[in-house]
């Protein structure tokens, strides 16, 4: 298996983690993270909170860390693109 394979496996993995009926949601939402300078507040909540209690549920990531923003709404962006990779 090539590492493009695997590296699919990792976000379906994780993708799969978001109950059905948010991923309408999410992909809106992490689609108004670009092209903006800022993120507005109440998006990058949701991300966080989609993160915390799916995807991420045994390790969260704090909202007030910089790092922890950029890694949240990466790996969101990345199961989004995994999502649309699948249609």
């Amino acid at each position: 298996m090539c590492n493009c394979m695997k590296g699919n496996s990792i976000w379906g993995e994780l993708a799969s983690r978001v109950p059905q009926e948010y991923k309408e949601q999410v992909m809106a939402t992490v689609d108004r993270t670009y092209r903006v300078l800022s993120i507005d507040p109440s998006d990058m909540d949701y991300l966080f909170n989609i993160y915390n209690n799916f995807v991420n549920n045994y390790e969260p990531e704090r909202r007030n860390c910089p790092a922890c923003r950029t890694k949240v709404v990466g790996k969101m962006r990345q199961i989004v693109q995994f999502w649309r990779d699948e249609q």
